[in-house]
């Protein structure tokens, strides 16, 4: 969940960063936090996401060097899958980033999007450490906006 402070703050730089980009869904609960932002990029059609695609969710073999699989998808839900290839920026680099893209060829345009979103990371770690009382994601969440 993000508060309603964050979501704004991440609203603004998410259209300063990529301004084609058009919030569709908003739904607020009875604490004022809203529980899911659905980001459309112009004619980018929401997707099935895992939600939490990072190195600890997906299964790798070197002896294979395969992916044998993916778990956890407690996360996973219908919305942007610039979210998705964030988490796999912020784990692997640009460069797998890039190789990535023809599996995916709208995600070749929306490097941006994807680079903001692995710009909010830290921030919802922190906001984790707030919401579950984990001064440790706190102070991790924070060291990097210092």
């Amino acid at each position: 969940m993000v508060t309603m402070d964050l979501l704004a703050f991440y609203t603004q730089q998410l259209h300063q960063q990529c301004p084609n980009l058009h919030l569709q869904t908003l739904t607020l609960n009875q604490t004022g936090q809203y529980n899911d932002v659905l980001i459309v990029n112009g004619d980018l059609i929401p997707v099935l996401r895992h939600g939490d695609f990072g190195t600890s969710n997906i299964l790798y073999d070197p002896e294979s060097t395969s992916v044998t699989g993916i778990i956890d998808f407690s996360s996973a839900g219908l919305g942007d899958p610039a979210v998705d290839f964030a988490a796999l920026l912020a784990s692997y680099g640009e460069h797998f980033y890039t190789q990535c893209c023809p599996h995916c060829p709208e995600m070749e345009h929306a490097l941006n999007q994807v680079r903001f979103y692995c710009g909010t990371f830290t921030l919802q770690e922190a906001l984790f450490g707030i919401e579950n009382n984990d001064p440790v994601a706190l102070r991790n969440g924070l060291a990097s906006v210092n």
